[in-house]
Order: C-alpha cells, then sequence, then structure tokens
C-alpha cells in the first residue's frame, strides 16, 4: 500500500501559530510540527490492519491538534479498474457529513437574522400541511421532527433538488405520513435534511450548494469540495465499492439519487482540514452558533438525546466531550471525530462500504487513531454495528446512512412533479 505522510501545521498569522485561523490563513503559512513518527506508524498499522481484513480498496486519514495538520496520508487504491493509487487530495462522498455542512448553512442564515430555529416552519413555506403546524426548524436538525428515515419517494436528481425546492417540499417530503408528534422521539432522518436544504434554498434565493459554496467553501479555499450528482460513480475521485468476502472481490457500487442536503457532498481529508481548523475560531460560525450545534438536543418530556444539529455528540468517561458523526452509503464509508477538549480531530475517508450487520470500518479506525494519537481518548467504546432501524442514538452510535436501494423503491412518482429540470452544471463536478 502506498502512503503519502504530510506533517505540516496550516497555521494562522497569529503568533501562536496552531489557535484560530481565519479562512485566509487557513493555507496561508505552513510550519513544520515537532511529533513523534511513531504515530505516523502507529497509524500505517491501524489502517494496512483494516484494509487487509475488511477489503478496503482505500483510506485517507488527516489528524488535526490544536489546528495542526500533524498527520495525513493515502493508502490503496481510489479506484480498482484501472488501478489508480489514491492519495490525500482524492475526493470521496461524505454520506452524512454533508449534514454538518447544511446545520451550518442554516446557522448562517440565523446568524443573518433570516431564520429561527425555533419558530413553526410554516412561517418559511406557507403551503406546509397542518401535520407540520409544530415542526421547527430545530426538530428537522436533530431528527426529532417525525419525519421517516427517507422518502418512500426515494429522491430527484441532486440538480432537481437544488433547483426546485418548492417541488421538493410538495412531492417528496410533506406527503410523508409523520411517525410521531414534532419532538416525542428520536428518529434519524435523511428526508429532514432534504427538506432543510430546500428550506435554505428558499429563504436564501440561491440553491444550498450555491450557498454554501459563497459562505464556507470559497472563503476556506475549499476547492475539492463539491456536490456528487452520481451515488457510487462519481466522475472525479474515488469510486464507491462493495466487497464480497467470500470471493475476494470488489463490485463497483451503483449510480442512483441521493439527498443532496443529507448526504451528496463530496470532499478530500485537506478539505476537511480546513473546515475542522475553520471551527476552531468564528471565522464562519459564531461561538452561540456552534454551541447550538454540539449541545445534546432534548425531547419534548427532557429526555436527552445524543445528537445536537448536524453533529452527534458523546463524551468519554473521563468526560472529555467528542462532537463526530459518521456517514456510509453508495461504496463509502466516512468518519469525522472531534475531541473537543484535548483539541484533536481525526478524519478517515474510505471508499468501501460497511455491511449492513458488519461494523462501521471509518469509525473504528478514526477511534483507534485517535487513541494512538492520546492514550487519554482510548476509553472511546467500540461502536455497535450499523443498523438502518435504529430509532435512538446511545454514546457512539453509528449514524450510518442506509439509504433506498435503488432496486427496491418504488418506481411511481407524484403525478404533480413534473416541473422540467434546468439544464445547468453549475452545481455538478466537472
Amino acid at each position: 500500500m502506498r502512503r503519502t505522510l504530510f506533517m505540516v501545521c496550516l497555521a494562522a498569522v497569529l503568533v501562536n501559530a496552531c489557535g484560530a485561523a481565519t479562512p485566509a490563513d487557513t493555507a496561508s503559512k505552513i510550519l513544520v510540527p515537532d511529533h513523534s513518527t511513531a504515530f505516523s506508524a502507529a497509524v500505517d498499522e491501524i489502517v494496512n490492519a483494516e484494509i487487509l481484513e475488511n477489503g478496503i480498496p482505500s483510506v485517507t486519514v488527516a489528524v488535526v491538534d490544536k489546528g495542526c495538520l500533524v498527520h495525513s496520508g493515502a493508502y490503496g487504491l481510489e479506484r480498482v479498474s484501472p488501478d489508480t493509487v489514491a492519495n490525500v487530495s482524492t475526493a470521496y462522498l461524505l454520506d452524512s457529513l454533508t449534514k454538518q455542512f447544511t446545520a451550518a448553512a442554516v446557522m448562517l442564515l440565523v446568524q443573518q437574522g433570516k431564520l429561527d430555529l425555533d419558530v413553526p416552519i410554516k412561517t418559511y413555506v406557507s403551503y406546509a400541511p397542518s401535520s407540520w403546524d409544530k415542526i421547527t426548524l430545530r426538530h428537522l436538525l436533530n431528527h426529532t421532527s417525525g419525519l421517516p428515515r427517507d422518502s418512500k419517494w426515494g429522491y430527484s436528481s441532486v440538480r432537481d433538488q437544488a433547483e426546485h425546492p418548492d417541488s421538493v417540499l410538495k412531492h417528496f417530503i410533506f406527503n410523508q405520513a409523520l411517525a410521531t408528534e414534532a419532538g416525542d422521539k428520536y428518529r434519524y432522518s435523511n428526508a429532514g435534511y432534504v427538506a432543510l436544504g430546500a428550506i435554505v434554498g428558499k429563504v436564501s434565493g440561491v440553491p444550498l450548494y450555491a450557498f454554501l459554496q459563497q459562505h464556507v467553501f470559497r472563503p476556506l479555499d475549499m476547492t475539492n469540495t463539491a456536490v456528487n450528482d452520481r451515488g457510487g460513480a462519481p466522475r472525479h475521485g474515488a469510486r464507491g465499492y462493495d466487497y464480497d468476502a467470500t470471493k475476494n472481490t470488489w463490485t463497483q457500487h451503483e449510480e442512483g439519487y441521493q439527498p443532496l442536503a443529507a448526504g451528496a457532498l463530496q470532499s478530500t481529508v485537506g478539505d476537511l482540514v480546513k473546515w475542522d481548523i475553520a471551527l476552531r475560531s468564528t471565522s464562519i460560525l459564531s461561538e452561540k452558533s456552534k454551541q447550538q450545534m454540539w449541545t445534546p438536543a432534548a425531547l419534548s418530556d427532557k429526555t436527552p438525546v445524543n445528537y445536537g444539529l448536524g453533529w452527534a455528540i458523546a463524551e468519554l468517561q473521563n468526560k472529555q466531550k467528542v462532537v463526530w458523526h459518521s456517514g456510509g452509503g453508495w461504496g463509502f464509508n466516512s468518519a469525522f471525530l472531534r475531541f473537543v477538549d484535548t483539541g484533536v480531530t481525526v478524519i478517515v475517508l474510505t471508499n468501501r462500504q460497511s455491511d449492513k450487520d458488519g461494523p462501521d470500518h471509518a469509525t473504528e479506525m478514526a477511534q483507534a487513531i485517535a487513541a494512538a494519537f492520546n492514550p487519554a481518548l482510548n476509553m472511546l467504546p467500540a461502536p455497535p454495528a450499523p443498523t438502518c432501524q435504529s430509532s435512538s442514538i446511545s454514546p457512539l452510535q453509528t449514524t450510518v446512512d442506509c439509504y433506498p436501494d435503488p432496486r427496491q423503491a418504488k418506481t411511481e412518482t407524484p403525478s404533480e412533479n413534473s416541473e422540467k429540470q434546468v439544464n445547468s452544471n453549475r452545481l455538478i463536478p466537472e
């Protein structure tokens, strides 16, 4: 397996270089930190063992300590036919890591005074059905709205979701039966995030991705972050694979329509490091916004939920706080763990979908890498097997996506959904 190792510090202009950075600072200055090569060797061992044991085509890793990028590595093949070696600039589908960016877009509009988390959705979408009278943006963000995991209709194309928010809301979201009253129960919902993306588009006047480009990606120079409109077969970057252990073979995951605001972004470990560094300052999100995002939600009966706004939340046995998320689907698996109290972040991207009843490989690797970097983090328990049916989150239970199988999705579409798609490629990576 080929490994590329960088030991650089993306520093702020401030004297204490590894502190908070502004967007312009993120890529402005490179320093060489004094960090043990033993840690890099430990990461190599962890990742290569996982690759061999679980048939993962490729893995990219980044580890950040208090704003310093102390390890970045690439292992294996981003594409197996023809063999294409992965590197730290390889883009992977993020799946549910997308949700933190959708949540950030919502919070930016809150900061601008254009959205309020706690007023009814009808404030912004007048035609919302009466069943939505009590649902707020906060309910959608923390998965307590009562919506099902996904739309029973599946999803339209990514471009359609971006360009026609009203159509998406009317024909793919509002016609869903709610399983519970708003605030009564935690139910992980991609559909809820699709609704959020549509609302961001309506309120801001531009599609979600264009909003993120203007307010997040471009200011942070996240040039390798874009929308993936092809599921497991992106135009560029890694391809997504399923693995057959009995035959020791990879099969390219099929294409399909994924939920834009819930799981359609693709990115690189390098771009996600820039995002992590920005989260250490107020260059994009205010301290108030981040505090809300990283505070556990509570149900109507005050029962706490280990999920905030776009981020899962856990506490180690030594009381250290972790905000994190995993993603999985379309042949990919990813993990983003931020140990808030120690300042350590571990990012792992892979192009092998976890088995339905198997472990979340990316989260397992991220946990092991964090513990190798700082033994105090080895209290992190191994995650249980991901499940599509989970209705609650315990500390560090995975939030792996289980999108509808295109082969089993209903083929009919709502008859009203006949709006012509816009022939625009501005949302689609070239």
